[in-house]
């Protein structure tokens, strides 16, 4: 048994820094790989989901396609990091992640709800905007005295936790 460790990859640091961090524990792999004389691409994929920890193991196991099997004739290493490499990569365009996610999805056609913004300006060049402020605590209690069920929502990915019904989904819309 080998006496060399490797750190955890984070998942749920700062999304900006998270390509940059994956680089880093990528790199630290690699060596452990080469240090660990680990060159079998089974081995080196169950190496990098095992030392990724459980917030990895989860990303990983959601990836479309990035857990293949041996005889699919592929190396099954590579398929792993070129999937996680797309995966971490975007969280500088968060488009393409919420893509490999698989929440958001290109249209095929046109819509009939797309349309282009068109800002009517005033006398004096402002924009008027509608004002919808949240509402604060002092009116939320008093509606929620007689509540008997309450649910939690994580609002780092707010509404991506909802799955939209897909006679819906061209009701929710946006324009590039």
């Amino acid at each position: 048994m080998s006496l060399l460790s490797l750190e955890k990859f984070d998942c749920n640091g700062k999304s900006t820094s998270m390509g940059a961090r994956w680089e880093r524990w990528k790199r630290a792999l690699f060596i452990y790989l080469e240090a660990s004389n680990i060159d079998e691409d089974v081995k080196k994929k169950a190496s990098l989901v095992h030392f990724g920890a459980l917030d990895l193991q989860e990303v990983f196991y959601n990836i479309p396609g990035a857990n293949v099997e041996p005889t699919e004739g592929k190396d099954v290493f590579e398929v792993a990091i070129s999937k996680l490499d797309a995966y971490f990569a975007p969280n500088q365009n968060k488009e393409e992640e919420l893509k490999h996610r698989d929440i958001i999805e290109p249209i095929v056609g046109s819509s009939k709800w797309v349309s282009p913004v068109v800002p009517v300006l005033k006398g004096n060049g402002a924009i008027v905007r509608e004002n919808y402020p949240l509402p604060t605590m002092d009116k939320l209690l008093p509606k929620m005295k007689n509540a008997k069920v309450f649910t939690i929502l994580d609002i780092k990915v707010a509404f991506h936790q909802l799955e939209i019904d897909p006679a819906s989904r061209n009701n929710h819309l946006y324009n590039q």
